[in-house]
């Protein structure tokens, strides 16, 4: 988590996250936000079709604040994406099997290679690329669609986020 919060708070023109799950303290959630306050391209890749289907209705809780909040979300559309990475300004990476969640960043022992300065960035920074083109963006108007009964839950719904 460490490194994450590393990575989020040193970069300065773009950050490029790949998960399948989104389910982040409000420290992790409020530097996502800030580095996109600061002017940060904050891009995040999630798959469209959930595996856990709380897990992903609560995620998307996630997602649609960071929508609101000027960090771009897309929906990866051919499957479930179970990428991990993270990738900022051609400089700093890491490619694993840590999840944006809970149990990945403090409970499991998970593991991902840290990577700086070396031209493989160029690899996964083109695969993020590539990913981008297989997904549909998430709107600020397609977060407002949502219907009244959705409005409800969602605050119950990050009560249980810890908890996956």
């Amino acid at each position: 988590e460490d490194i994450y919060f590393y990575i989020i708070n040193n970069a300065k023109k773009y950050l490029n996250i790949t998960s399948p799950y989104i389910l982040v303290d409000n420290h992790l959630q409020e530097d996502l936000i800030f580095a996109a306050a600061r002017g940060v391209e904050v891009s995040i890749i999630v798959p469209a079709l959930p595996d856990h289907l709380i897990t992903f209705c609560i995620g998307k809780t996630f997602l649609e604040t960071f929508v609101n909040k000027g960090i771009k979300v897309y929906l990866y559309q051919k499957g479930f994406i179970h990428a991990k990475t993270f990738i900022s300004d051609n400089q700093i990476a890491t490619v694993g099997s840590v999840n944006l969640d809970y149990r990945s960043l403090a409970h499991h022992y998970e593991d991902a290679v840290w990577m700086c300065g070396t031209p493989v960035i160029n690899n996964i920074k083109e695969d993020f690329c590539t990913t981008i083109f297989k997904c549909r963006e998430i709107t600020p108007e397609f977060c407002r669609k949502r219907s009244f009964v959705k409005s409800l839950l969602i605050p119950i719904l990050r009560l249980f986020a810890p908890m996956l």
